[in-house]
């Protein structure tokens, strides 16, 4: 069982309460279906059947427009949660050697490798809290290794931007 952290305070975001009942509940459903760098897979008929919510547009563009602000579209069906690693990694902090914090940058790497463009320039888009910190080479064993996976998905990363 997976605990995700959700930001209370959108509760009293004039946009979020000007949002349809439909579109808050499917907000929540992409929030928790969502991976480690928050990137979610939109389908609209198996995602009707599952939350029940008929409301859902079959238009991907339409989800977008409904939930803007809080999703955006990053390529057809795939779309990216706004501060989900904000939220979900304690005090927005992504560092290199923590193994936790590698499955982010490892979910980023994957998404670089399916062709999402300047996936770390999305990320710092959509979360723009959220630091990437640099850190000396750990000692610990069970670091070292996870910091050495960390710097290589980063590397990477970098060059995409490039």
């Amino acid at each position: 069982m997976k605990i995700i952290f959700h930001d209370q305070d959108k509760w009293y975001e004039p946009e979020w309460r000007a949002l349809d009942g439909w579109a808050k509940l499917y907000y929540l459903y992409l929030y928790d279906m969502a991976d480690q760098a928050g990137f979610v897979a939109v389908q609209p008929e198996v995602d009707r059947a599952i939350c029940k919510l008929k409301e859902i547009p079959d238009d991907t563009k339409e989800i977008a427009t409904a939930l803007n602000g809080y999703i955006k579209q990053v390529k057809d069906s795939l779309f990216i949660v706004r501060n989900y690693i904000y939220q979900t990694q304690t005090g927005g902090k992504i560092i290199p050697d923590d193994p936790p914090r590698v499955k982010v940058l490892e979910a980023m790497d994957s998404r670089r490798r399916s062709g999402v463009p300047s996936v770390g320039a999305l990320i710092r888009e959509m979360n723009p809290d959220v630091e990437f910190i640099t850190t000396a080479s750990p000692s610990a064993p069970h670091r070292v290794n996870a910091y050495n996976r960390a710097t290589e998905y980063y590397k990477r990363l970098k060059e995409q931007e490039e």
